[in-house]
């Protein structure tokens, strides 16, 4: 009944909060222990690499009334084949469309005045590759809130990003720029 969507809505609610807590989390940080000048070089290369998630939010607005036709139809197993199908297709574009960033790398890095800054290609490899294996897990959000298990959505997205605050706190001070960009890979893995 009403309480049942309410409960959702609460839950959907709490995890649109968490994962804007975790997308800015990082750059937060970073700012209480880099210098604006490489905070912003962090802020521009993770904007860059940002490029390859449009095809995952794409495929999640196109989905949802896919996957919830399909889970009302034939319940979980409809929805596990068009999953793997649509995670092959998104990690396939993510990957090709990380190899072209790193391929002209050194033009994008030009163009934003980022090449002197000591690091600054680490970073983006690492960025990268946080792209990639994120794509890995292609609608998994959409699926989890189709069958009703938004609350283990939530419980991932909150643990994320306690991971990467830890992460940040612990790695920053070492490893400075290079530091921000691992706490991601790390907490992306976690998820």
């Amino acid at each position: 009944g009403s309480k049942e969507y309410l409960s959702v809505s609460n839950t959907l609610m709490y995890n649109s909060f968490v994962n804007r807590s975790l997308n800015s989390v990082d750059l937060v940080m970073a700012g209480l222990f880099l210098s604006p000048v490489l905070v912003g070089a962090y802020s521009i290369v993770l904007k860059i690499t940002g490029i390859l998630l449009m095809v995952q939010k794409s495929f999640r607005g196109i989905l949802y009334p896919v996957y919830t036709k399909t889970f009302k139809k034939n319940g979980t197993r409809g929805i596990r084949s068009m999953f793997i199908k649509t995670t092959l297709l998104i990690s396939a574009v993510t990957i090709f469309g990380a190899i072209l960033l790193y391929i002209f790398s050194n033009t994008v890095l030009d163009f934003y005045s980022l090449s002197e800054i000591e690091s600054i290609n680490m970073v983006l490899v690492i960025l990268l590759l946080a792209r990639v294996v994120f794509s890995f897990s292609g609608t998994s959000g959409s699926v989890l809130i189709t069958i009703g298990a938004s609350k283990k959505f939530l419980l991932t997205d909150i643990i994320s990003t306690l991971v990467l605050i830890i992460s940040l706190i612990v790695l920053v001070p070492l490893y400075q720029i290079v530091g921000v960009s691992l706490a991601l890979f790390i907490s992306i893995l976690i998820m």
